[in-house]
């Protein structure tokens, strides 16, 4: 006597076991084990069906609803298992749905790659904004230096008597030639 098993189960080990692709009819046993195929979609004729109770729900008369018949098949493709067969998502027929895909690199991280991209851009301005700063802060030093030394020059080279006193403190800060001799100190 044999295994028994179940029918997704049994699917999962006749299609892994395959050496062809494994097709089905309802698609309720669509996986990623499978190839899928022309399905018999459950959840379309559940929706419709839904659809049609909650018309009788809301007080419509049974008899006034049309009976149609719906198309309920679907192509639905287990990407993983066209990937296995080699099988060319140009050899589809059109409207075909491709299940299981694995996301891209973009579809997956886009949320990380944008905050990195803005924290990146952020920082970019940041560090500009202060390199801009530091060389205006050089510029202005280089300038005081330049004003601070041109002051100390005409002092020093002044044929007029010339004293810096700091008011608070009555202190004199700087003294330069002639002063003395004109002021008698």
């Amino acid at each position: 006597m044999g295994n028994y098993y179940l029918g997704p189960t049994a699917l999962h080990k006749i299609a892994t076991a395959a050496n062809a692709p494994v097709y089905i009819w309802n698609s309720l046993l669509m996986s990623p084990e499978v190839i899928g195929g022309s399905v018999l979609d459950i959840e379309a004729i559940a929706n419709e069906g839904a659809g049609m109770a909650l018309r009788v729900l809301r007080g419509e008369n049974p008899r006034d609803i049309p009976i149609r018949e719906y198309q309920t098949d679907s192509i639905m493709l287990s990407q993983p298992q066209l990937e296995r067969w080699r099988i060319s998502a140009g050899r589809l027929p059109r409207g075909s749905r491709i299940l299981y895909e694995e996301p891209t690199f973009w579809q997956q991280y886009k949320r990380y790659v944008i905050a990195a991209l803005s924290i990146i851009a952020a920082q970019s301005l940041l560090i500009g904004f202060l390199f801009m700063e530091r060389r205006r802060r050089w510029l202005v030093t280089q300038g005081l230096q330049k004003s601070e030394e041109q002051f100390r020059l005409l002092f020093e080279n002044s044929k007029d008597a010339i004293l810096i006193v700091d008011n608070q403190r009555m202190k004199q800060l700087e003294m330069y030639r002639g002063t003395d001799t004109a002021y008698n100190l």
